[in-house]
């Protein structure tokens, strides 16, 4: 069996595979200090661990934990130790190896040129061209992220739930919100898909969602997209596999 760990900024996910499978997925909070809490790792035989990290801090400690608690090295991603991974970007160093997990899944399992759109701490598009080569992308602040600022920003408004409200127009303050958030967040992603293939020119493309917030935001997407929650795993899975051959 194989262990993928992909470290984000708010949660750390863990993937079980067997048999190059995706069985098993488990999430933390992105701390050291919820580490204890996991048991998860014993009803697993783990013969080889993989590593995705976007939070430096963390890297290290989930590489301590490996060594002590499995009796295995983790590989760990870097932009310049996968194979296949074409770039024509400015600063490959510069680029997080979730995204680079997230190409790698797409070039495998998706008809390209693709557009993926990772909606976690930040909402991510990562642009493939027809030969399977990244060109770049787009960051802006994820869901929860502009929320928090908004909370904090604004000291009369109470923190509210990740729900679309049933009309655009909100008749109180939570509504309110509510709109602004989930509906601003989905034109957001409906208009910026559209300037990307304004500006590469493409008709036929695969546009692939995942990430935390993109459960919450799928049925209101205009496009035609492929919903793949486990990207990011999915594409530790292949650069694993490709190591190995």
């Amino acid at each position: 069996m194989m262990l993928a760990i992909d470290i984000g900024n708010t949660n750390i996910v863990w993937g079980i595979f067997e048999n190059k499978k995706l069985i098993s997925v488990y999430r933390i909070n992105s701390n050291k200090n919820d580490l204890h809490s996991i048991s998860f790792l014993s009803n697993y035989n783990i013969k080889k661990i993989i590593i995705s990290s976007v939070v430096p801090s963390l890297t290290n400690e989930i590489q301590k934990f490996c060594i002590k608690k499995i009796n295995l090295n983790p590989f760990i991603i870097k932009y310049n130790n996968v194979s296949n991974l074409k770039m024509e970007i400015d600063n490959p160093s510069q680029l997080g190896t979730d995204r680079i997990c997230n190409i790698i899944a797409a070039k495998s399992l998706y008809k390209l040129p693709a557009i993926i759109i990772d909606m976690g701490t930040a909402t991510k598009y990562d642009i493939i061209n027809p030969n399977g080569v990244f060109i770049g992308g787009v960051i802006s602040p994820g869901i929860e992220l502009s929320a928090k600022n908004l909370f904090e920003k604004a000291a009369l408004l109470n923190k509210t739930s990740f729900k679309f409200p049933n009309n655009v127009i909100g008749k109180n303050t939570k509504s309110n919100i509510q709109s602004g958030i989930m509906y601003g967040s989905i034109d957001s992603i409906n208009g910026m898909v559209n300037r990307i293939i304004k500006e590469t020119k493409w008709k036929d493309l695969s546009i692939i969602m995942t990430g935390g917030f993109s459960e919450v935001i799928k049925s209101k997407v205009s496009k035609s997209f492929i919903f793949n929650p486990n990207l990011t795993l999915e594409g530790l899975n292949f650069i694993h596999h490709n190591l190995s051959k």
